[in-house]
């Protein structure tokens, strides 16, 4: 009986563990992708800019 109920609390905890790390590096990924979303941002708006600029640097 206290064999069972020692495994019965350890698959508990190894549930609770797996869900905790599910949303532990699902925050993270999160995380990840709006700052590479970010970065992406700023560098279409960088060749945004040098595109225009050369354009300007071509007609004057």
């Amino acid at each position: 009986m206290k064999k069972k109920k020692i495994a019965i609390l350890g698959l508990i905890g190894a549930i609770c563990t797996m869900i905790f790390a599910f949303f532990t590096l699902n925050q993270y990924g999160v995380q990840a992708n709006e700052k590479q979303e970010a970065t992406n941002e700023i560098t279409i708006k960088q060749l945004d800019d040098k595109i225009y600029n050369n354009e300007a640097f071509i007609y004057f």
